[in-house]
């Protein structure tokens, strides 16, 4: 668990449905005590549309920001998509110095204007010692005709201003890989 100042352990899955199951492989293999929690894109933004809205007529946008800031934080794991989780920095609802832990999934979707990008982007606008440890993870990696594996690995160490660190998981299967992506502040 993640009881530094009851910051979160924030787990980013691609894809709802990754959302859900990760939570349930997380629910697996944690202490029964841990907090752990979805958000979805419809309770948030029916949220943040009270929040909006209330804030060109009152002061009800800061209570509604804080009572789901508070809501959120009784959780010791969030599991979410990236693209949620830019909503809810964007809302400033939560900060990234909330979180203690930052994890991607699927790391190699990091690229163009994804929300992985995003994510990396506003993690590198925060001094070093408020942001998140960043750990992220992957499967493999896909060269294409254009671009190397080679140069794919060091666009992605770019943008996440990380360095690859690679670990086989069979000797015996070929192109059987698992990636760890490691930040460096």
């Amino acid at each position: 668990t993640n009881n530094n100042n009851n910051k979160l352990i924030v787990y980013l899955a691609p894809t709802k449905a990754l959302v859900s199951s990760q939570c349930e492989n997380i629910k697996k293999s944690v202490r029964s005590d841990v907090k752990l929690s979805t958000l979805s894109n419809q309770s948030f933004n029916s949220a943040r549309i009270n929040i909006d809205d209330s804030l060109r007529f009152n002061d009800k946008a800061y209570e509604e920001s804080i009572r789901l800031r508070n809501k959120i934080l009784l959780n010791n794991v969030l599991v979410l998509t990236p693209g949620l989780l830019n909503s809810i920095l964007s809302t400033g609802v939560l900060k990234m110095s909330d979180f203690d832990s930052l994890i991607l999934d699927e790391c190699q979707e990091a690229k163009g204007a994804s929300p992985m990008v995003e994510i990396c982007s506003h993690i590198d606008s925060y001094e070093a010692d408020k942001r998140p440890r960043v750990l992220g993870i992957s499967s493999g990696f896909k060269s294409s005709a254009k671009i190397s594996l080679n140069e794919t690995i060091k666009s992605l160490e770019r943008i996440m201003n990380s360095k690859v660190v690679h670990e086989s998981t069979s000797q015996s299967i070929k192109d059987s890989h698992f990636y760890r992506i490691v930040q460096y502040h």
